[in-house]
């Protein structure tokens, strides 16, 4: 049995407004050359509640702390994969397109100058690695849950890249195949 592998890791910080160019760039699907990627395991966008991302909308409004992203470096350094933060950085760029509002009901637009320029340069603590197997991302992914743990469908499709999960679901959940229509 070998040792675990060690990976290499870089604390860095990127302002609200580098982060929002990033999450939008990532997830506009016209754009096929991609610096920045969405993993398998990470949940889908839009899945915390609208409380939740207004209470940290405020927390970056006022100043506050915020957990860290977690990116990853794929493909030789050239592709980086968003491991952890989806939630965050959707929060953060609804928030500067005008869709959600903060706590107290207002849009970024109603933000005076002042506000806005401290809220676009507001420093997110980013840890940026590199050198880790897929397996090891998504043990990293999981460990990095900032005490927000996964539900267990989640933890399931985070942990789909194993062989092991990955043919359990296409034996039992996948329609058409295995024994999905069976039991349906």
């Amino acid at each position: 049995m070998s040792a675990p592998q060690r990976i290499h890791r870089v604390l860095t910080q990127m302002t609200v407004e580098n982060l929002c160019e990033e999450i939008r760039a990532a997830l506009d699907p016209s754009i096929v050359e991609k610096s920045l990627i969405i993993p398998d395991h990470q949940r889908h966008a839009g899945v915390w509640p609208l409380s939740r991302q207004q209470k940290f909308i405020t927390s970056v409004h006022l100043n506050h702390p915020i957990p860290s992203i977690l990116i990853g470096s794929i493909r030789r350094e050239t592709v980086c994969s968003l491991e952890d933060g989806l939630q965050r950085l959707t929060t953060l760029l609804s928030f500067y397109n005008n869709t959600i509002t903060d706590a107290e009901g207002r849009y970024f637009n109603d933000y005076s100058e002042r506000e806005k320029s401290d809220f676009l340069n507001y420093n997110v603590a980013v840890v940026k690695y590199s050198g880790a197997s897929q397996e090891a991302r998504i043990q990293i992914f999981d460990n990095h849950q900032n005490g927000s743990p996964l539900k267990e469908g989640e933890r399931l499709y985070a942990h789909s890249a194993t062989r092991l999960v990955s043919f359990t679901i296409q034996a039992l959940l996948t329609p058409g195949r295995g024994l999905y229509d069976r039991f349906a």
